[in-house]
């Protein structure tokens, strides 16, 4: 799940892309990896993690899309997917908030090749928050004062 708008853009290869709409969040058994402090070791040029956040910014899936345990997971069996194939030239919109598993496969050549441009949503939400609604960014405070009524 990605909490911001983007657009990919495909050029070479080739990419299969299965979706799940938000809604789909209890289906899929959302959770979320906490974030880690790290620091550097300048002796063994290595990271090492100080300790772990409260909060959490990466929402996961512990299913396999691909080969779901539907006796450890039953409910996935209700998620219902949107499925694309991508080829050059196609560009996919990924709307905020929506799960999604890509599978990529090089061209002929060996290559693959695509762009992404990110864009923040005018709605946000909280995570880790399962029953949390949307709300209006702040990040657009001054696109309602520039059009806003009044």
């Amino acid at each position: 799940i990605n909490a911001e708008y983007f657009f990919f853009f495909f050029f070479c290869g080739s990419k299969s892309v299965v979706l799940y709409p938000p809604h789909e969040n209890e289906n899929l058994y959302e959770g979320h990896i906490r974030e880690a402090t790290l620091r550097f070791n300048f002796t063994d040029g290595r990271f090492r993690r100080r300790g772990l956040q409260d909060t959490t910014s990466m929402v996961m899936s512990p299913v396999d899309p691909q080969r779901p345990d539907l006796d450890q997971f039953p409910r996935f069996a209700e998620a219902v997917p949107v499925t694309c194939a991508l080829r050059p030239g196609d560009t996919l919109y990924m709307p905020a908030f929506w799960w999604h598993e890509v599978t990529s496969k090089a061209s002929s050549e060996g290559y693959q090749l695509a762009v992404n441009i990110w864009f923040h949503p005018f709605y946000e939400k909280e995570f880790p928050c399962p029953t949390c609604r949307p709300y209006a960014s702040t990040r657009y405070d001054h696109l309602h004062r520039l059009f806003g009524a009044g």
